[in-house]
């Protein structure tokens, strides 16, 4: 290992993570100086921590679109009575029948009827020995419902209508963050279509399993407060991973509780949570997957002009219990979206690769795999996930 790579592999990147300002970029101004200094920034928030906090003022969008979607995410209030809804015990038997994995139907905004999966408890770890102590709600973008006993088909799509109304709005949420991560690949970090899916999905939920879509989709997740910070530290909410794709949007309320981990001085460092405010702006944290990663830093260039954005390794703390009992109260619970882009199924890592060696970095296109600035183990996409391994999944 060079100088170089040595310098790469352990620059810190302890906290505080930049924050940008997205408003700009969804005005439509492609040009504009603001912009510009923008997407320098971002530029540079991704080669030091692979990772930034974005802020979006909706009602300061200077553009032709109605941006108003969005104010689903600016009150953590609401956000989280949706969350009380979805996570009620009730609610939760009625749906899934008290399994700890079920696939039930879902209406979008538009009509129509797909799939959210709910994983509980005893389902729900990113462990291969542990299980963590949270819940979550999964839906994909593509509307297509997966294969279940409530797909709707000729004979039980009747059966397979939605019994509430609640899990709706996880859609909503999808087409919210689904938007910034469009907005951040194409105008902001110039990124193209092998990075990520930007097709509108014109699945229906008739279509078979190998329906050709894509494969993004948002997990809304409930994490329990714990007794004590020594329960907190032994039982984590989500184990250390990296996420496999190619990037990651994340709500996080004021309970925190999302870390990064610097491997210079290896410590664990907090994300700042920012306290909910009323002045009607969208808070996100960003961070950059293994296929982005591993695309810019196995690109075949002179070590001079490699690029170089690390794919963080994060975990989740949970909170801890306002009163130190182990009395359940959802106001102490963690509530966060995580919104996981994928790159489309068309492409492949040496699609992007040769990409960011013909238009970012100005070599040429080759077969030849280069060989990463950081090293493989950190990258869970490249680990062995199967029970025993020692490894975690994301």
């Amino acid at each position: 290992m060079n100088s170089d790579q040595e310098q790469v592999q352990n620059c810190c990147c302890c906290a505080p993570y930049p924050v940008l300002d997205l408003t700009k970029a969804f005005s439509g101004n492609g040009n504009g100086e603001a912009l510009q200094d923008l997407k320098h920034d971002a530029a540079a928030a991704c080669e030091r921590f692979g990772c930034f906090h974005v802020k979006i003022s909706p009602a300061n969008i200077e553009s032709s679109s109605n941006y108003d979607f969005m104010k689903v995410l600016d009150r953590e209030k609401a956000v989280r009575q949706c969350f009380e809804s979805i996570f009620d015990d009730t609610f939760v038997h009625s749906q899934t029948e008290g399994k700890a994995i079920a696939s039930v139907p879902s209406r979008t905004s538009d009509g129509n009827i797909t799939t959210a999966k709910y994983r509980g408890r005893a389902a729900e770890s990113g462990s291969t020995t542990n299980l963590e102590p949270k819940q979550s709600w999964e839906v994909f973008r593509c509307r297509r419902m997966e294969q279940s006993p409530c797909q709707p088909t000729s004979k039980n799509k009747e059966e397979a209508q939605p019994s509430s109304t609640n899990l709706s709005i996880l859609h909503d949420y999808v087409r919210v963050l689904h938007e910034v991560a469009i907005c951040l690949f194409s105008k902001v970090l110039d990124l193209p279509e092998t990075f990520i899916d930007d097709r509108k999905c014109e699945c229906n939920n008739l279509q078979s399993a190998d329906c050709p879509c894509t494969m993004d989709l948002l997990r809304a997740f409930r994490y329990d407060a714990l007794a004590s910070s020594e329960m907190s530290e032994a039982n984590l909410g989500s184990s250390p991973h990296t996420d496999w794709g190619s990037l990651t949007v994340v709500w996080q309320d004021s309970k925190g509780g999302l870390q990064i981990y610097c491997h210079e001085h290896e410590m664990w460092n907090n994300v700042e949570a920012v306290n909910d405010s009323s002045d009607g702006t969208v808070r996100l944290f960003i961070h950059v997957g293994d296929f982005t990663s591993l695309s810019l830093s196995q690109a075949v260039s002179s070590s001079s002009e490699q690029l170089t954005w690390p794919s963080p390794l994060h975990r989740v703390v949970c909170p801890l219990k306002s009163d130190g009992t182990d009395a359940t109260d959802d106001n102490d619970a963690r509530c966060s979206l995580v919104y996981f882009c994928y790159p489309p199924g068309w492409t492949s890592l040496s699609d992007s690769q040769n990409y960011v060696r013909n238009k970012m970095v100005g070599g040429t296109e080759s077969n030849e795999a280069g060989k990463s600035s950081f090293p493989y183990d950190r990258y869970m996409v490249l680990n062995d996930q199967s029970p025993g391994s020692g490894s975690v999944s994301s």
